[in-house]
């Protein structure tokens, strides 16, 4: 099966006329038929589906003629962003082939993205994803696109632009899965969404609305309120789209100082000495398993402060290529840890600080800083034992110059006295046991 990677279209409009099966003002959507198309080698399944969805699913490259409401889209197109040339078996048809027919309702078909039950009514009845990297997508997606309903009264015009379009943009590159003819995989769904997962943000169709056009104001308010979404205990691998989003949003930015929400927002660089780890210190982790450590790290932390999730915000990622000798005989590794007042963060009043004190969040940033000072910020877990040595208050949002730098003493300096952070804590669950396992693999196959 041809790979879902988005192949760009040729930008000219492409005119769909009215097929047999698909009236121009009734439909129905759903309504499939074997056809041929032009510029195709062989006939291929039609859908007949809104213009609408057409045009918003083709990027306003194709649209049904004469302003139709209704007119059939080819797979081709739909299913692979190929508008010419050969016709691939999951989507070539002949005479004597029935059509396909859907147990899913009508509304599947053709949504117009802004229904976020669509991904549990259509696309999960489809297809069983539990347990596998396209749940923690469909997490994503429905936190995303609920967004808009949740909290529409405390974004601005243009970030509810964004999010509007990026939700329908998700929704749209994910549709083809539903169709009878087309019997994906969970993985193919994943991939198809990590495809369009950029472009979504950046330049969603019709292109009213960017994640590059909003404040940061808006931007906090955005992340952590998706954030704040998660359940505390679901594994640190289901934040992978998370972080896709706060990288996406970092691509556009001019990396203004952090500061300038700090009275309800802070982000610190903190070095991890690896005291014990349960994999090879000589395999480079990747990055989905760099944030899943910076993730799991944090919220120990966050347990060990006392901070409650129903009030502060706290979030971690890994640094790539972080891992180096120490002055001491421990390898570390850095992650950049992320803390916000959330109370602060969705009130109307959020606004750069003039002559703000937010003693609260101040006494909590204080007591993070002590318990790194005092070396009580040993953090153990099923994978390994970590020790917070260093931490730095970032100037720039991505972290690349830091001031009030800190450190800890020395590992081992306060032998039996230190403290242990959460260990084996049951309600943070975290994929330590899955990382080894990879890990372990990539040695075995290596030897």
């Amino acid at each position: 099966m041809i790979s879902f990677k988005l192949i760009l279209f040729i930008f000219v409009y492409g005119i769909i006329h009215v097929n047999g099966i698909c009236d121009s003002q009734t439909g129905p959507v759903g309504s499939i038929e074997c056809s041929s198309n032009d510029d195709f080698t062989k006939k291929q399944w039609n859908t007949c589906l809104t213009n609408n969805y057409i045009q918003r699913h083709s990027q306003g490259r194709q649209k049904c003629a004469d302003g139709n409401n209704y007119c059939t889209y080819a797979c081709m197109p739909e299913a692979y962003y190929v508008e010419a040339g050969d016709v691939v078996d999951t989507c070539a048809c002949n005479d004597s082939l029935i059509p396909p027919v859907s147990s899913l309702p009508t509304e599947c078909f053709s949504p117009d993205g802004s229904n976020c039950d669509w991904y549990k009514s259509c696309l999960e009845r489809k297809y069983s994803c539990e347990g596998t990297s396209t749940e923690y997508l469909l997490i994503y997606t429905k936190i995303f696109c609920n967004l808009f309903i949740k909290y529409k009264n405390v974004f601005t015009d243009r970030a509810l632009r964004w999010i509007d379009d990026g939700r329908k943009c998700l929704q749209m590159a994910l549709v083809q899965f539903v169709r009878p003819f087309i019997n994906g995989t969970c993985q193919a769904i994943d991939d198809a969404a990590s495809d369009a997962f950029k472009s979504c943000n950046l330049q969603p169709y019709p292109q009213q609305g960017s994640i590059c056009d909003i404040t940061r104001r808006d931007w906090l308010r955005a992340f952590w309120m998706m954030k704040f979404e998660y359940n505390i205990s679901i594994s640190t691998a289901a934040y992978v789209w998370l972080q896709k989003a706060l990288e996406t949003f970092y691509e556009c930015q001019n990396d203004p100082q952090v500061n300038d929400f700090g009275h309800v927002y802070q982000e610190f660089k903190l070095t991890m000495d690896l005291i014990q780890t349960s994999w090879n210190n000589q395999i480079n982790l990747n990055k989905d398993q760099f944030d899943q450590i910076a993730i799991d790290i944090t919220h120990r932390i966050a347990k060990f402060l006392n901070a409650s999730p129903e009030q502060w915000g706290w979030y971690g990622y890994g640094v790539t290529l972080a891992q180096q000798r120490s002055n001491t005989v421990y390898k570390q590794m850095t992650i950049v840890l992320l803390v916000a007042d959330l109370s602060g963060i969705v009130n109307n009043t959020l606004i750069p600080p003039v002559n703000i004190t937010n003693i609260k969040f101040n006494e909590l940033i204080e007591k993070f800083k002590n318990a790194l000072i005092k070396g009580d910020l040993l953090i153990q877990n099923d994978n390994g034992t970590f020790y917070a040595s260093q931490m730095g208050h970032c100037m720039d949002m991505k972290c690349h110059a830091t001031i009030e730098n800190i450190s800890a003493p020395p590992y081992g300096s306060k032998n039996d006295a230190r403290r242990i952070v959460i260990k084996n804590n049951n309600h943070i669950h975290s994929n330590w046991s899955l990382i080894s396992q990879r890990v372990n693999a990539q040695i075995n196959n290596k030897a």
